[in-house]
């Protein structure tokens, strides 16, 4: 190797020691020892997203952009692949958000509103798709755990995924795509206006400044 690279032996060593580091390859030793490529770890790229958002380089607009322009053309995946199975099981996710909100469960709530974005994805069979959506909604659930969302928050998310799954189990692709957007936009703005009201309380935790200061100029 490092004949081909025209370099020394110190410079391959330390190239392989920061892929070990980055979790790309294993260094074996002994007789079949050697450098190997990892299997695919997918957990590496959503660690990624998490440090990114606890140093403040993420925040809820950029989150937002994000989310319009992957499921819009996620979407486009889904209504070609979606079949009768996937309608029942974005509803049974639907239905269980609606019991942990008559329950009171609020973090139980939030989880079903966001896995129904990664059920969604999943029906594209697509990994990369689905590796970024499970990113987002990583990135959507620090937001909506540590704001804490309302109930009307809840109860607008739970009848637009209700509109979303009726759209894509009538064909209807344009009209599934305008309320998923429409969605997104409700749920970032909502929860930015109920920040600035925890912000004026003087109730919210300082970690969530550096996220939140861009929007709010």
């Amino acid at each position: 190797m490092a004949e081909s690279f025209g370099v020394g032996r110190p410079a391959i060593r330390e190239a392989l020691r920061g892929l070990e580091i980055a979790g790309l390859v294993t260094i074996r030793q002994g007789r079949e020892g050697g450098a190997y490529v990892q299997a695919n770890n997918l957990d590496l790229i959503a660690n990624h997203y998490s440090n990114l958002l606890r140093f403040g380089r993420v925040t809820l607009q950029h989150v937002t952009e994000a989310r319009l322009f992957i499921e819009t053309l996620m979407l486009d995946l889904v209504i070609l692949k979606i079949t009768p199975e996937d309608i029942t099981k974005l509803r049974r996710c639907i239905d269980a958000s609606e019991k942990a909100l008559r329950l009171g469960k609020a973090v139980e709530r939030a989880e079903h509103n966001l896995n129904f974005h990664c059920i969604l994805s999943t029906i594209t069979e697509n990994p990369i798709i689905i590796l970024n959506i499970s990113s987002i909604m990583d990135l959507m659930s620090y937001f909506v755990l540590q704001i804490k969302t309302t109930k009307k928050i809840s109860l607008n998310t739970i009848e637009a995924h209700t509109r979303i799954v009726d759209f894509l189990e009538a064909g209807n692709l344009e009209e599934a795509k305008e309320q998923n957007a429409l969605h997104i936009k409700d749920v970032s703005q909502r929860l930015k206006d109920k920040y600035e009201k925890l912000v004026e309380e003087g109730s919210i935790s300082n970690n969530l400044l550096p996220t939140f200061e861009v929007n709010l100029k």
